[in-house]
């Protein structure tokens, strides 16, 4: 900025920075700029922003949205912001915030924020209105009663449409024989997050039609995958036969905790103490659900107790 005829001093906030800085020697001339002041610890940064010309988050790495830039928004102070610093938020550069990558073109943003007036006040005014109108109380409140309300909607499918299931029922899980298994309408049902990864073991049985997810991968054989996933789809019915076992205990081993096996109810009647033994002994289940609309099963995969960890 110096260099551009831009006379400045840059306000620091935070502790830790200027602590590491002073750890290393190749940064004291860092240190102990005459143009840089170090604030340390500022318990409220309003009065620095209050007199602040634009303030700046050069961020190299992180994740999620950054507060510090929305909160320099919130006292009308224009943000030049790396594409880290910018991440998450939806925010446009040159409306809301200018984004900048590297130190010159950075530099060159702050120089421009630094002098001219008119630049200076739309960025202003767009960040303003835009934490406005996204993050302002009566905003998030909507979002909340969006979030909730489309839980509560999900609940209500859940509940409609799956049973949970106990020793002594599991008898009447067989196969009606007018329901064709809806996997994808099933998985709706369950999904809480629609981008989960899910995995199909054959898509011979999918009835066609079925909206099927975006993260779905088919294959011929669960025994070939190494991936994790959310929700692993079986198409056969189950039959109890020594194979199944084996394949729904390596689909549990890939599943994440609290992950679902969905597959068909058995074609036909099955033992009962071989299913209730398979279904509520043998295998690390938190719960078991039927649904007759869907003709499915949906296995719950559990933390392990004998690993040592808690229950899920």
């Amino acid at each position: 900025l110096l260099e551009r005829n831009v006379p400045c001093m840059l306000t620091v906030i935070g502790e830790e920075l200027h602590q590491d800085i002073l750890k290393n020697k190749e940064m004291q001339t860092v240190a102990a700029n005459p143009f840089i002041r170090w604030a340390g610890f500022v318990e409220d940064p309003g009065e620095l922003f209050e007199n602040a010309r634009v303030a700046i988050a050069p961020l190299r790495y992180g994740a999620g949205t950054k507060g510090k830039v929305a909160t320099a928004m919130a006292y009308g102070v224009p943000c030049v912001a790396t594409s880290c610093g910018a991440e998450g938020t939806n925010m446009q550069d040159g409306k809301h915030l200018l984004v900048r990558d590297g130190a010159g073109n950075f530099a060159s943003a702050m120089a421009e924020l630094m002098t001219d007036d008119a630049l200076w006040t739309k960025i202003s005014d767009g960040g303003f209105d835009f934490l406005r109108e996204n993050y302002a109380f009566p905003s998030v409140e909507k979002q909340m009663d969006d979030v909730l309300n489309g839980a509560r909607e999900h609940h209500k499918l859940h509940a409609l449409f799956w049973h949970r299931t106990t020793r002594g029922n599991m008898v009447h899980l067989q196969a009606q024989v007018n329901t064709v298994p809806r996997y994808f309408e099933a998985l709706r049902t369950l999904q809480h997050d629609r981008y989960a990864p899910v995995f199909c073991e054959t898509a011979e049985n999918i009835t066609q039609g079925e909206i099927v997810p975006p993260c779905l991968k088919t294959g011929s054989s669960i025994f070939q995958e190494e991936e994790r996933y959310s929700y692993i789809l079986f198409t056969a019915p189950f039959k109890g036969s020594i194979r199944e076992k084996e394949a729904l205990a390596y689909a549990l081993e890939l599943l994440y905790e609290g992950g679902r096996i969905i597959m068909p109810c058995p074609e036909k009647e099955v033992e009962k103490e071989m299913l209730e033994k398979f279904l509520f002994e043998e295998l690390d289940l938190q719960k078991v659900a039927f649904s007759p609309h869907f003709n499915l099963l949906c296995l719950t995969k559990v933390l392990s107790a004998r690993e040592g960890r808690a229950e899920w």
